[in-house]
Formats: structure tokens, C-alpha cells, sequence
């Protein structure tokens, strides 16, 4: 009884930090993109929207399914710590020279010449991110969101007032590369600082197999719901205007906040408390069960109401010369909601 009451009032703690963080974190980048919104183009963020894809999938294959493993072991050690940072670095560092060689091939492909400088600077991100996956996933393991959230709405504002700064300045998409990068730089600067952890000179390949042999499947699935979620950039960049793809991917950014983030907020902080309970199979199922009823309960009702009065919130929000992405907003976010919570 001691130790349900203890895993209780962690999940609590841990969601009432959690929820501030989508509340403020979320908050802060929703408004700085309308601010951004108001002041570029749509083509800006169509430029953005062609290299998700690439971009997402690379930090996919930098974790490689390792922090979800690290965050399951309840019995992980500074040489498992250790052993994924490097392994992590290292694929980054490849990934990066990937990105670097192959950029004027994507940027051919898409007929954007801009792309080429583009992803040769944002791609630096994922090296960048490969530095804050361990401190991460160790206050995760605590369900420790505490932190995570003062340093996600620091990292919002900071980069946030830099791109509207260099975007009244007229520096156009690359006030949206210098944001992206920029927070990236300071969630890796302030979580490492605020972990003060440093790794071992030892990389163990025992460890690694065993870390691996479950991250793996992670990564797999991580992989095919990148590429699930991000083809469509390509298809619409590739067949359409930059413009058009502007439209679709602020309508997908607006429409996640309202699906994405609250499900994102609910899943981190009960993957860790429930790798506590992985071994009582019984209770594991049922707690998952209610996880997945709270989730569509917030969620259904909410996207139903805000695609009723997608016109005029639109117009209200990013103005008129906004006025096309309407439809997008309304398409999207429902078949997520089924898709997410379908049994």
C-alpha cells in the first residue's frame, strides 16, 4: 500500500510538471510562431517543412530506441549511461556528415537551391541533441519534469525572442533555422548543466547488446511513424508550391498542440512510472487501459470544438493571408485522434 500510495503521488507530481510544461513550454512556442506567422511568408515555412523529414529521422536514428531502454532498466549504471552517450555522438557525428554531403541532392530534388545552406547549418542540431539525450532520460527515470520544464520554457523564450528579432530584421526562413538551432543549443547546455553528469571512458559492448536488444523495436517503430508523419512534407514540397506547404505544416504545428503535446505530456510521465510495474502484467494492463481512456476523453472533444470554428480562429490568430490554411486544420487533426486511440 506504501509503495502505491508513493507511485501515485510521483504520477501526480509528475503530471502537474508535465502539464505546466506543455502550458508554458507549448504555450510560449505557440505564440512565438504566430508572432512568426504574422511577420514571414508561408513559402518560410514550406522551406522549413521539406527537411522535417530528414531532420526527424535522423534524431530517430541517433537515439536509436536507447533512451527508452535506459529509462525501462531499472538497474542501468554510469557504464550503460556511459556506453549510449558515446554511441549516441557517434552516430550523430556520422549522420551529420550525411546530411552535409547529401544536401544538394535533396535541395535538387526539391528545386530549392536555399536548401543546401539550410541543412548544412540546422543539420548541426543533431549532434547538438546527441549531448542532452542521457541527462534527459535520467530525469525522465526520476519523473523529474521539474527541471525538464524550466528548461524547455527557457530555451522557448530565448530562441523564440532571437528569430521574431532576426525575422523584423528581415532575415526571412532563417530566422526559423536560427529558432530551431538555437533551442536545441540551450536544452542541451542547461540540462547538462543542471545534471553536472560526465561519462566514463569505458564502452561496454555488453552493454550495448543488451540496451539494443530492446531499443531496436523502439527504433524500427520510431522510424516508420517519422516517415508516416513527415512523407507527406515531401510529397506536397516536391508536387506543390513552398507555399502550400507552408499552409500544411503551420495548420499540422497548430493542430498538434491540441493533439500531439497533450499526448506526449500523459505518455512521459507514465512510461517511467509504469517500467516500475512491468512485472505485475495484471496491473500494468489495467493501469494502460485508463492512460488510454483519459487520453481520448481530453483529447476527442477538443478537436472536434476547434474544427468547428477553424475560419475564424484562423483569421483571428495568423490573420487572412492565412486564410488557405483552414482546411488543412480541419482534415488533420481527427483521423489522428481515431488513429491514436482506435483499439
Amino acid at each position: 500500500m506504501k509503495q502505491e500510495n508513493s507511485l501515485k503521488k510521483k504520477t501526480i507530481s509528475g503530471l502537474l510538471w508535465s502539464f505546466g510544461d506543455l502550458m508554458g513550454n507549448q504555450g510560449i512556442q505557440f505564440i512565438i510562431q504566430i508572432i512568426l506567422a504574422r511577420i514571414l511568408m508561408p513559402e518560410d515555412f514550406g522551406i522549413i517543412g521539406m527537411i522535417l523529414v530528414f531532420v526527424a529521422s535522423s534524431n530517430s536514428l541517433v537515439d536509436s530506441g536507447f533512451t527508452q531502454a535506459l529509462i525501462r532498466d531499472q538497474k542501468a549504471n554510469q557504464t550503460d549511461y556511459s556506453t549510449v552517450f558515446y554511441f549516441n555522438l557517434g552516430v550523430s557525428i556520422v549522420i551529420y556528415a550525411a546530411l552535409f554531403f547529401s544536401a544538394p541532392l535533396i535541395s535538387g530534388f526539391f528545386e530549392v537551391s536555399q536548401l543546401t545552406s539550410i541543412i548544412k547549418v540546422l543539420a548541426l542540431g543533431v549532434i547538438i541533441n546527441a549531448f542532452s539525450i542521457i541527462p534527459r532520460a535520467m530525469f525522465t527515470k526520476e519523473v523529474n519534469f521539474k527541471v525538464q520544464a524550466k528548461v524547455n520554457m527557457a530555451a522557448s523564450i530565448l530562441s523564440g525572442v532571437v528569430a521574431v528579432a532576426m525575422a523584423m530584421t528581415g532575415y526571412g526562413v532563417w530566422s526559423l533555422v536560427i529558432r530551431m538551432l538555437l533551442m536545441n543549443l540551450i536544452q542541451a547546455l542547461l540540462l547538462v548543466f543542471s545534471r553536472k553528469w560526465l561519462p566514463s571512458l569505458t564502452f561496454s559492448m555488453t552493454s550495448f547488446r543488451r540496451l539494443f536488444g530492446f531499443g531496436w523495436k523502439l527504433l524500427v517503430s520510431g522510424l516508420i511513424d517519422t516517415a508516416y508523419n513527415n512523407v507527406y512534407y515531401m510529397i506536397i514540397g516536391k508536387q506543390y508550391s513552398a507555399g502550400a506547404l507552408g499552409y500544411y505544416t503551420n495548420a499540422a504545428k497548430f493542430s498538434d498542440v491540441a493533439t500531439q503535446s497533450l499526448t506526449a505530456t500523459i505518455q512521459r510521465v507514465t512510461y517511467p512510472v509504469l517500467s516500475g510495474i512491468q512485472d505485475q502484467e495484471e496491473r500494468l494492463k489495467q493501469s494502460f487501459k485508463k492512460i488510454i481512456k483519459l487520453s481520448g476523453f481530453l483529447i476527442f472533444p477538443l478537436m472536434v470544438g476547434v474544427a468547428a470554428v477553424a475560419e475564424p480562429l484562423i483569421l483571428l490568430i495568423f490573420g487572412a493571408k492565412w486564410i488557405d490554411m483552414v482546411p488543412y486544420f480541419q482534415l488533420l487533426p481527427l483521423p489522428v485522434c481515431f488513429i491514436r486511440f482506435m483499439p
